[in-house]
């Protein structure tokens, strides 16, 4: 017994042991030996002794004991065998553990996958490795260690030559992103988020898109006010106006906020519906009839009750006074109302008070209209359909036209208002709208004379920085959503400037979106407005009597336009900015799967390369003369936009693995080259090598003798390569030749680089090899542009199908974008080539007559190369150009007389008379 109880106190005190080293701590903890063998034997033995012993120790736990102390010892002793193997044997006791664990709790090998699908992975993995708490060295050797084929060789490729520091679980996850999800993809979830708004979603279904899409554009919102801003402002509009008046900084709070708000929304219409299904039932009348009753009070300048400080009218209160004591049928008020049109009907001047009814009197003059506006001192609103949403509030149907939406607005004691409505449509004939300035901001404004008051949006209000006044009695703004906030702002004498006049305007904080500004009548009388509402405009007077004409603007496609330096100082302000493009929505984006034939070969047409070319018949090599030493130039100089180009496309290769470091002693500078998209491509400078090359004299095709195999020929369809000279590998023994330097590294090419001189020559080559036995049958090849010519559409089927299922198998990608298919008339290498023959492609025909009288011998040869490209269409080009060719002897003067110049618009007007050629056909008559 005195043995056994020091042999446990000796695992007692040995035990912390094992968790001092926490790399190590997975090593501990080992899966149950084989039995037989190893360990298993010494379990039995001491499982024996614990059992003989048992009865001794009169606990009966001796075996269970004794197997955990066996089990700590192994432990021990493993951990401390990788302990003294190092860094460089950690793999075996601190991955290999984690990693069976990783794929015991679903992890999976990768291997290269579209971008959706690695991205899935890659979450998955990350998922995992949370759950198992590993150590970021152990997260990277488990991820490696899951990497297969061609995805392994990627890595291997990225990491070689880097040192061991820098090569961390984070870099994995970056360079894994630009490999596998690539630029174009994060660039689409990343305008996905800016473009991200609630729309039919649920609060919590937002949330859900709003936190995914957000980590692929961590610089918009690099802070949480920036987060609840952005996320706020894709809310629907019943949802976000309850939420306006409160700066949010905690995100879970705004979000918790809106759901509560959902949730009330959500109540408050399910018994809204249900009163207005009880009060239907009781005989009252229908909808339309409501509707209509509720516009006639407010054009009358009835109150409008609200219940709960909503906009919607309670069925069991009365429409006229809003009391609840009696419904409309017993109003006191019911009488005198229903009188006022009566009155104003039979007095043809329109005399008569259209408040009251009483006929002594017109409405402005109205005793009871004043007793009101002393009760409401800041009732501001339109009161005619007249106002026009932005776009924010949605659009009801009715008979296929728009029915106005209302919007109460009453004074926060409860006085009455009147009511405006607010609609989306803006380009219709009873609106008037212009861009105005206020302090240099350009605002999209309304000419509303049916608004009592001027409004100004609380947005730029803010921003402007306009001197604000409080009042004392707020005013409750109540939309036809039930959205209600209380305005007190009133922002005095602003310098609104209208065709460079400035009008002074008092405005109202507008707390709904709609138009930027809204001008109302209190604007309007101010100066001396006449409104042509026929032709859509708007008189103003100035002092001195002179005359502004305003003409409403069409403004379903306006837009504001300000200058570069408005524009720099609203970027200042820290305005978001956004370069976009025009685009034809009418043109309809080309799809693989919309193509005949071509839906059946969806793999020739991927977004981007797999990756490196597979081992070809034909690989690319440089043969250099005897003798030859290797040439290394220094970088050349670059501004600051061209080395952030450089440093972009350097990853890109070296994500596709089309380049990796070098340390070849050969050297070619790199230079940008603006492509006609205004985009930069860059070349390497490979003249001093291609000086030492020998020249494969391998033919290219001549372009007369390409053009008379489409003799007869109807039906066209082109491709083109993507990133042809990317296809075809280099040779390995010639890699280290292709070394190009960099501010950012010496780097070789693994693939065909443009710029040296053999590479159309292999590339020719290779693609001769892949469609020889269809050459000049069917399809004609130049380097990386393929035509394919039938007769028929039913030939041309056939023909497609076969050139398709060619590069299928020979794993040449093409590029859709840059493909036409069934075309009756193509272009191809600048011809027009159709069934009526060969033309001159108009392009290259309005180079040419564009081309400016040349200067220098060097302009004259490159007018005669561009022009001579064409001349089988003149008659007598040599002749013609005659003169011109004599600049380019040697020991010519340059000298530019008038024969010249006649020889010049000579060849011009030439080309543009260029006749259509025919090809003879083979069998048929033809005259010489």
């Amino acid at each position: 017994m005195a043995p056994r109880r020091e042999l446990r106190g000796n695992v007692r005190a040995t035990a912390p042991n094992e968790n001092e080293n926490e790399e190590h701590a997975d090593s501990a903890v080992l899966p149950p030996p084989p039995p037989g063998g190893g360990d298993g034997g010494a379990r039995a033995e001491a499982a024996a002794g614990a059992g003989a012993a048992g009865p001794e120790v009169g606990q009966g736990q001796a075996m269970p004991d004794m197997t955990m102390l066996v089990q700590a010892i192994a432990g021990a002793f493993r951990a401390a065998v990788a302990a003294a193997q190092g860094a460089g044997h950690q793999g075996d006791a601190g991955v290999r553990l984690p990693l069976e664990r990783l794929r015991s709790l679903g992890g999976t090998e990768f291997r290269g996958l579209s971008a959706e699908s690695s991205e899935a992975w890659l979450e998955s993995t990350k998922r995992i490795l949370g759950q198992m708490s590993c150590t970021d060295v152990q997260k990277l050797g488990c991820v490696v260690s899951l990497l297969q084929d061609d995805a392994y060789t990627w890595w291997t490729t990225t990491i070689s030559g880097m040192a061991e520091a820098d090569v961390t679980w984070t870099f994995f996850q970056n360079v894994f992103k630009r490999r596998y999800l690539g630029v174009r993809y994060l660039d689409e979830k990343k305008r996905e988020f800016m473009s991200l708004t609630q729309g039919s979603m649920s609060v919590a279904e937002y949330e859900v898109q709003f936190v995914r899409l957000s980590q692929y554009a961590p610089e918009l919102i690099p802070d949480e006010r920036a987060r609840c801003e952005r996320f706020r402002y894709g809310l629907v509009t019943d949802v976000k106006m309850y939420l306006l008046a409160t700066e949010y900084v905690d995100f879970d709070v705004l979000v918790g906020r809106a759901k509560d708000v959902e949730m009330n929304l959500s109540l408050s219409a399910k018994g809204a519906g249900k009163r207005a299904a009880e009060y239907s039932s009781s005989g009252g009348r229908n909808k339309r009839g409501r509707d209509q009753k509720y516009q006639s009070s407010a054009r009358r300048g009835g109150g409008v009750p609200a219940r709960g400080g909503g906009a919607r009218a309670d069925p069991s209160a009365c429409w006229i006074c809003g009391s609840r004591g009696h419904l409309k049928r017993d109003c006191p008020r019911a009488e005198r109302v229903a009188q006022a049109p009566v009155v104003a009907a039979g007095n043809a001047g329109g005399n008569g008070c259209w408040n009251c009814g009483s006929a002594d009197h017109i409405r402005r003059d109205c005793p009871r209209l004043a007793g009101e506006q002393v009760r409401a001192p800041v009732v501001a609103a339109p009161q005619r359909g007249r106002g026009r949403g932005r776009g924010n509030f949605q659009r009801r149907e009715e008979g296929g036209r728009g029915v106005a939406h209302v919007v109460a607005i009453q004074p926060e004691g409860g006085g009455k208002a009147r009511v405006y409505a607010q609609r989306e449509g803006r380009n219709d004939a009873d609106v008037i709208a212009g861009t105005f300035t206020l302090q240099s901001l350009s605002l999209l404004s309304l000419i509303d004379s049916g608004s009592t008051h001027s409004y100004i949006l609380r947005e730029h209000a803010e921003l402007l920085g306009l001197p604000v006044e409080s009042l004392d009695v707020g005013v409750r703004v109540t939309s036809s959503f039930g959205e209600t906030v209380v305005t007190r702002k009133l922002y005095r004498r602003c310098p609104l400037v209208v065709q460079e006049h400035v009008f002074h305007v008092d405005l109202m904080e507008l707390p709904f979106y709609g138009f930027d500004v809204i001008l109302g009548i209190d604007w309007l009388a101010e100066h001396h407005a006449v409104v042509d509402c026929e032709n859509k405009r708007v008189s103003l007077k100035l002092a001195d009597d002179y005359e502004v004409v305003v003409v409403g603007e069409n403004v379903k496609f306006l837009a504001n336009v300000v200058s570069s330096l408005e524009a720099s100082r609203m970027l200042r302000q820290g305005c978001e900015a956004y370069l976009a493009f025009v685009m034809n929505p009418s043109s309809k984006e080309l799809r693989v799967q919309d193509i005949r034939v071509v839906k059946e070969f969806p793999g020739v047409f991927p977004e981007e390369l797999p990756g490196l070319p597979p081992n070809r018949e034909v690989e690319f090599g440089i043969e250099l003369y005897e003798n030859t030493t290797p040439v290394s130039i220094t970088p050349y100089r670059m501004a600051p936009k061209e080395l952030k180009e450089l440093k972009t496309q350097l990853q890109e290769l070296l994500d596709r693995g089309f380049i990796r470091p070098s340390v070849s002693p050969w050297g070619a500078p790199v230079l940008f080259v603006k492509k006609k998209d205004g985009t930069m491509r860059m070349c390497i400078d490979y003249r001093q090598l291609n000086k030492l090359t020998i020249k494969n004299r391998y033919p290219l095709p001549r372009i007369d003798d390409l053009f008379d195999q489409f003799r007869g020929a109807a039906v066209f369809s082109k491709i083109d390569l993507r990133s042809g000279y990317y296809q075809l590998k280099v040779k390995d023994v010639d890699v280290h030749k292709t070394a190009f330097r960099t501010r950012y590294g010496h780097y070789e090419f693994l693939v065909m680089p443009f710029g040296l001189t053999n590479a159309p020559a292999a590339f020719m080559d290779m693609m001769n090899r892949v469609f020889h036995e269809y050459l000049d049958k069917f399809v004609v090849v130049f380097i990386d542009d393929i035509l394919v010519y039938s007769r028929t559409e039913e030939e041309h089927e056939e023909h497609l199908r076969v050139v398709l299922q060619a590069l299928l198998e020979n794993q040449l990608y093409a590029k859709l974008s840059k493909c036409e298919f069934w075309l009756r008339e193509v272009v191809f290498l600048g011809h027009v080539v159709s069934a009526e023959g060969i033309r001159v492609d108009p392009q290259k025909i309005e180079a040419v007559m564009s081309w400016k009288v040349p200067k220098s011998v060097h302009e004259v040869r490159s007018f005669l190369g561009l022009a001579g490209y064409y001349r089988r269409f003149v008659d007598g080009f040599s002749k013609i150009a005659a003169p011109l060719t004599k600049l380019l002897q040697k020991d010519v003067k340059y000298e530019w007389t008038e024969a010249r110049q006649q020889a010049f618009e000579k060849l011009k007007a030439a080309l543009t008379q260029a006749p259509i050629l025919i090809q003879p056909e083979s069998g048929k008559e033809f005259v010489v």
